[in-house]
């Protein structure tokens, strides 16, 4: 049977999910407000409590261990280099002597960096960003 005291408590527990979910860095606790939704579902159709709870558990369960990483992987591929690893692979030119003992200087995307290589680079010359150590580039010859 349908009970207004169970549908609070669910739509209670449906917010505490949520805020916790604003409050936390990774995906996880809104896999259960989805869970106390369904609970509710189940309540409106007057499901007893404990069918509520199995369907709660069994709901946020799934959608966590099922969903959740398709999610995440998602988002991962969708993240966008605004550091330092945005420039790796692109080209830059030299502006500053690079030699094995000297860090020289480098122009990419607008950006001057100290950078390195294995081998002499003059100035004026086109290279590849390979890595960055630190803060200097690594690069080779284009």
């Amino acid at each position: 049977m349908f009970t207004l005291s169970g549908l609070w408590i669910w739509l209670f527990l449906f917010i505490i999910f949520i805020i916790m979910e604003l409050l936390t860095n990774d995906i996880i606790v809104i896999w259960f407000a989805i869970g106390s939704v369904s609970a509710a579902f189940i309540n409106l159709l007057g499901g007893s409590f404990g069918l509520q709870i199995v369907t709660f558990s069994v709901t946020s369960l799934l959608t966590l261990f099922v969903t959740r990483p398709k999610i995440v992987n998602y988002l991962k591929k969708t993240n966008i280099q605004t550091n330092s690893k945005a420039i790796i692979g692109k080209t830059g030119i030299v502006i500053k002597d690079i030699s094995p003992h000297q860090v020289g200087k480098v122009k990419v995307i607008g950006q001057v960096w100290s950078a390195f290589a294995e081998g002499t680079i003059a100035k004026g010359t086109e290279v590849h960003i390979l890595d960055i150590e630190g803060v200097k580039a690594f690069v080779r010859k284009k």
